[in-house]
């Protein structure tokens, strides 16, 4: 059977019946197919922003196609191009399936949409069986539009866009070339940085999008705004319609309010075991070099119920962590609500941590950030220190290396 092309507003995988097709009669029946496919656009998450862009390049020969009984009797992959004209069944029900190369292997990257599909059926003794399967875009895509005002004014910036095992990084070129990057459903944590060109200031935002799913295109949109001589802010429109709005008002300690259902523990040490901190993946807390998926998976135990919980970074690192609220490297992960709010959920912050008897504390979306904003062949700290109830402390060092750029 020759293979048909087809040019329609979706990304199809279309199984079609063969005329003049020789029926058996022995128990089986005949599924016939051929496949065509087209482009079929992201849907826009941003009002007001239009997205522009022509075919995406996709060798349909490629596509893997499987069928399998209900039953698990039987089960067939092939790719489009060896697929037969004629495939011969035995009657019952079966799911055909099709999806494009998995070109991204799951993770974060530049350029890669991602078709799949699937479909159930049934074969008679005798019969032809037709199958439409539409196969539509199974990632997200992301895109980055940032003003004039952000671009003529700073001179550097770094906008990283991170899930839990991956994430990709625009920088000035990128958002020149309309570059776009593809992603898992799954939610999505954006970090911006910028220096301003007149006086090296700088600043950062980070948010996070939970509102995702597949076909979804994330435009952001990215501005800068002058707040004095030496200051500037960043916003971002992320194109949503809630109205909650969230006011501070200065002068009031943050000291927290006990819980009343909760019963006092007594200030007495000794009553419990002391905090501890634990990393399976490097029990010594070894330096360990900095890579884009490394295992900073942290579990912190405080049988006596975590009262203070603070990061001091290194030197070379507090300037970062200062655009986002630390004090002198200092990020109080409790009281901070500054920092709390720029974190942007990157690490447990506020209740998550406070009265908790353990705490799953992960670095592993912010140390990747080091190799993009950080200097080459040094070593950077996080210090943790954890205080209980009990007034029992513990603070535990991890270190890592941010490794030469390659030659």
């Amino acid at each position: 059977m020759k293979k048909t092309f087809y040019t329609i507003l979706a990304c199809t995988a279309i199984f079609t019946g063969c005329k003049d097709t020789i029926l058996t009669e022995n128990g089986t029946g005949i599924l016939a197919f051929n496949l065509g496919w087209n482009q079929e656009d992201y849907s826009d998450k941003i009002i007001g922003v239009k997205s522009e862009g022509g075919a995406t390049e996709m060798d349909i020969n490629e596509f893997e196609v499987t069928i399998n009984s209900s039953t698990g009797s039987y089960t067939k992959s092939f790719l489009y191009k060896d697929v037969p004209s004629m495939l011969e069944l035995s009657a019952g029900s079966y799911t055909v399936s099709a999806h494009s190369p998995n070109i991204s292997g799951g993770m974060a990257a530049w350029n890669s949409p991602e078709y799949a599909g699937s479909k159930t059926f049934d074969v008679a003794v005798g019969k032809i069986s037709t199958v439409e399967l539409v196969c539509t875009l199974s990632n997200m895509k992301v895109s980055i539009n940032c003003s004039d005002k952000f671009l003529n004014e700073l001179s550097d910036f770094v906008i990283t866009v991170s899930q839990e095992s991956s994430s990709l990084t625009w920088r000035r070129q990128e958002v020149i070339d309309s570059k776009a990057g593809y992603f898992p459903v799954a939610p999505l944590t954006v970090f911006v940085s910028g220096t301003r060109a007149i006086d090296n200031s700088t600043a950062t935002v980070t948010f996070k999008i939970t509102d995702v799913a597949a076909k979804d295109h994330h435009v952001i949109n990215i501005d800068a705004t002058t707040t004095g001589s030496s200051q500037f802010q960043l916003s971002v429109d992320t194109g949503t319609n809630d109205k909650d709005v969230e006011i501070t008002v200065p002068g009031f300690d943050q000291n927290p309010v006990p819980d009343p259902e909760e019963p006092e523990i007594p200030d007495t040490p000794g009553t419990a075991e002391a905090p501890s901190i634990e990393w399976a993946a490097n029990p010594n807390f070894d330096t360990i070099e900095i890579t884009d998926e490394m295992d900073v998976n942290l579990v912190v135990k405080a049988p006596g119920k975590i009262k203070q919980f603070k990061v001091t970074v290194s030197e070379n690192f507090t300037e970062m962590v200062g655009m986002m609220g630390a004090v002198n490297g200092v990020m109080d992960l409790i009281n901070n609500t500054t920092l709390i709010e720029n974190l942007g959920g990157m690490l447990p912050t506020g209740n998550e941590l406070l009265n908790q008897t353990e705490v799953n504390f992960s670095l592993s979306r912010l140390v990747p950030l080091i190799s993009q904003v950080g200097t080459a062949g040094e070593d950077y700290s996080f210090t943790l220190d954890v205080e209980d109830a009990l007034g029992q402390t513990l603070s535990k060092v991890c270190t890592f290396h941010n490794p030469a750029a390659a030659q």
